[in-house]
């Protein structure tokens, strides 16, 4: 039931969005519409079409833009990383709507450069494009194709990680199982599930969660020692142990691991420096059999132990 309200939903959300760039500007400027004719029946399925074709783009470019992120951040500052962005993921799209738009116009011998297109109704298509875009920048939760598909055909997310040991499918069946925000209980404890790092520094124990926050917690690991889900959390320098359910698979370089990209970004959107990031997750020399070791036993682990409390230091 909730898959066909949100497919209802995302279906109204795309008409709206279709007879805004098809009559935005004739609705502002007060020209009449008519809605129930076969042109505009027409127009607003390929429209439709359209929309989609664009927003599997910019989905599959900001996914690409995440991958290159500490290549491009090394030679630029944030604000020009984010024009970069933008151009990237958004120019194509303007790009190929255009050449579509001329090659129509075109055959009806009309010509796309010196139309009133460009004051008028370019404006209503550049607004939803872009404001897509900037949404998945900041919040790559809501993008609408990604690799994470959920549960398909009659088999679970936990059947798929059984099978394939891709942490993927797991961290989907966590996310249905438990509520996707931390939650600080009466007894002020985090669960083990929300937290991505854990970092020794000098006599307190810093967790760092999925929201980007941190949090001081109790530097007994006792708890932690004794929980089902221990051996996810793999120590990779002498300060920092890892979460290995929030890094990305498969893992190519055992001394350089990658955060998953929803919670990379809302890292980053906390204001957590890339320097920051590349230093919680990079692997130490000595430490690189510890990845190696995880990757090998991986296929005993089951998904118990992630509602293990940790203490907050008070």
């Amino acid at each position: 039931m909730r898959k066909l309200t949100k497919l209802i939903c995302l279906t109204l959300l795309y008409i709206m969005v279709a007879l805004l760039i098809n009559y935005g500007w004739k609705l502002v400027s007060g020209q009449s519409i008519n809605l129930w004719s076969k042109r505009a029946f027409v127009v607003l399925c390929g429209t439709l079409i359209l929309l989609l074709l664009y927003t599997f783009w910019i989905c599959g470019a900001s996914s690409w833009m995440f991958w290159k992120e500490d290549v491009f951040k090394g030679r630029m500052n944030m604000l020009l990383y984010f024009a970069l962005y933008l151009i990237v993921v958004v120019l194509p799209v303007v790009g190929a709507h255009t050449l579509l738009l001329h090659v129509i116009m075109e055959t009806h011998k009309l010509s796309l450069m010196q139309s009133r297109y460009w004051t008028t109704e370019f404006l209503f298509f550049l607004l939803p494009v872009v404001s897509y875009a900037v949404v998945v920048y900041f919040y790559p939760q809501y993008k609408l194709f990604k690799g994470e598909m959920g549960e398909e055909n009659g088999i679970s997310d936990l059947q798929k990680w059984e099978y394939s040991r891709n942490t993927a499918f797991l961290r989907m069946h966590l996310r249905r199982k438990y509520p996707q925000e931390p939650s600080f209980l009466k007894n002020s404890a985090v669960m083990l599930l929300y937290v991505v790092f854990l970092e020794k520094v000098d006599r307190y124990d810093l967790a760092y969660l999925v929201t980007g926050e941190k949090i001081i917690i109790d530097p007994d690991r006792g708890v932690l020692e004794e929980c089902e889900a221990k051996n996810w959390i793999v120590k990779i320098s002498e300060t920092v142990q890892v979460n290995m359910l929030y890094v990305d698979w498969p893992i190519k370089n055992f001394r350089k691991l990658r955060l998953e990209e929803e919670v990379w970004y809302r890292f980053r959107n906390k204001g957590i420096e890339l320097d920051k990031l590349k230093e919680l997750i990079d692997v130490g020399r000595r430490m690189e059999d510890n990845v190696k070791k995880f990757i090998a036993t991986n296929n005993k682990m089951g998904d118990a132990g992630w509602d293990t409390q940790l203490r907050l230091l008070k």
